[in-house]
């Protein structure tokens, strides 16, 4: 797992903290104090026109600069800066921060699509109001236990899920910042579309395996299950397998022909992994884990049984189509 980088370049700290302080603007303030949860708590005001923002403890900033309202932050003046403080207390806080910042607004929005417990998806605001309690609460668990985690071993485990668009590989919030992703160097968020003068690149196995998998998200978590009854498969395959399926958890277990079976096989054998209610914690860690494409290949021919070819064909023909 990469390192958090610190950060102390007063122009990415004005434009990452400009970010976070826009986001609690725009959160009631029931969940607006979740962004403190690390210890580093930013403030944006408004005022006749002025802004200010500022960064540090909870009762002193370390970070102060002011600009005029619609300004871009990074274009603020900064009027005072304890670097020295900054590096030893927040520096290595600022990208958590932000990932937290995002998680919430986006977590806690009526828009947000969830995944309830038929395993079917639907929008946060029309769930009912006993469903909503209890992904609220699965929500703030999440929060808790990858700020506890970050406590203790400086490890961010991510809240926000990114997915390079070519590669499929998951992304850290710090790895996006360029659009650059750093394993193909392509892209992040650029759709490439063929010309008719281009010719169509070939289609590997593991991007036919992975469209598989979201096939199988169609079916909804518990036809998966069904599946799955009486096959040769361990419980880690399955919930593997239907984490990869989930659309909310899409690009999770990337498949790659230069996957580690080592790593991979480490989280088959975890006991929170091969378990019938795995802990969505430990699978949270274990989805940045790439699979290799034989044994993607494998855990899909034991689940499907006859009906693997066909569902490999589609998988193609549904590739094909997209391009």
């Amino acid at each position: 797992m990469p390192q958090v980088p610190d950060v102390d370049d007063p122009k990415l700290l004005l434009d990452l903290l400009g970010l976070v302080g826009t986001i609690k603007l725009n959160l009631p303030l029931v969940t607006r104090w979740w962004s403190n949860e690390l210890g580093l708590y930013v403030q944006l005001h408004y005022a006749g026109g002025q802004g200010r923002l500022q960064a540090g403890g909870t009762h002193r900033s370390y970070f102060d600069a002011w600009g005029k309202e619609g300004q871009a932050t990074t274009e603020w003046e900064l009027r005072s800066y304890d670097r020295q403080t900054w590096n030893e207390r927040f520096a290595h806080l600022v990208w958590p921060t932000y990932d937290l910042a995002l998680y919430v607004s986006v977590a806690f929005s009526g828009n947000t699509l969830v995944t309830l417990p038929s395993g079917d998806l639907a929008r946060l605001s029309e769930v009912d109001d006993a469903t909503f309690q209890k992904l609220n609460r699965n929500m703030i668990t999440l929060i808790k236990q990858v700020v506890a985690h970050f406590n203790k071993t400086r490890e961010w485990l991510g809240l926000m899920e990114f997915y390079c668009q070519f590669c499929g590989r998951r992304l850290y919030v710090w790895e996006t910042y360029e659009n650059i992703c750093p394993y193909c160097k392509s892209d992040i968020f650029e759709r490439h579309t063929v010309t008719e003068d281009e010719p169509k690149a070939d289609i590997s196995d593991a991007e036919i395996l992975d469209e598989m998998c979201k096939m199988l998200g169609m079916l909804g978590r518990f036809r998966v299950t069904r599946l799955a009854q009486g096959k040769e498969l361990s419980k880690a395959e399955i919930n593997i397998i239907q984490y990869k399926a989930n659309p909310f958890h899409s690009g999770a277990f990337p498949v790659t022909e230069t996957a580690d079976q080592d790593e991979i096989n480490k989280w088959l054998s975890h006991p929170m992994v091969n378990h019938v209610w795995p802990d969505s914690f430990v699978m949270n860690m274990a989805a940045h884990t790439p699979i290799p494409v034989k044994m993607m290949e494998k855990m899909l021919r034991k689940l499907l049984g006859e009906d693997y070819e066909e569902s490999f064909k589609k998988a193609k023909a549904r590739i094909m189509a997209k391009r």
